[in-house]
């Protein structure tokens, strides 16, 4: 709903001012991890992010180098076809895709998912460095250390429904 692929069935979400389905596009300031996401896997990952980075026009091709850094993507991944990545490979550079352009908003469906222990421990560590520096990050989650980790507020939910 925050992204405005869900219409609300009660209530209203409003991001930047706006009502994501009714008054804005998908917002410029926001980062997305949905589970899942795809890339042409006849692309290096740079390419990938070069080219999702013409969209916005707010990112340097060292804010993108910088977001691969911070996920554990080394010079020789970048370089490589998504077609050659790994689940964990993927996975990271979904989570670089989401945090090149710095949003003040972030969405993170299972952002561990597919990732080692080390790997974990660096996305939790870059994503409490996000949060810290200012933006908002929403974390949906089914694993209990992340939540504990990352969280200020913690909302359960059952069958789409809020429970306590």
């Amino acid at each position: 709903m925050v992204t405005g692929v869900l219409i609300p069935t009660s209530g209203q979400v409003i991001v930047d001012e706006g009502v994501p389905h009714e008054t804005l596009d998908f917002s410029e300031r926001m980062g997305l991890i949905i589970e899942n996401t795809t890339f042409p896997k006849d692309l290096s990952g740079l390419q990938n992010l070069v080219t999702l980075s013409k969209i916005n026009q707010v990112a340097t091709i060292e804010d993108i180098k910088s977001a691969f850094e911070r996920v554990g993507l080394t010079e020789d991944d970048w370089n490589m076809k998504v077609a050659n990545y790994s689940l964990a490979m993927r996975q990271k550079l979904s989570i670089a895709q989401a945090i090149f352009e710095r949003p003040k908003l972030l969405l993170l469906d299972e952002p561990t998912n597919g990732l080692d222990e080390e790997s974990t421990w660096l996305l939790r560590k870059t994503l409490k460095e996000i949060a810290d520096a200012g933006s908002t990050v929403i974390l949906a989650s089914h694993d209990k250390e992340d939540i504990a980790y990352l969280s200020d507020e913690v909302i359960h939910m059952d069958g789409g429904k809020i429970v306590n």
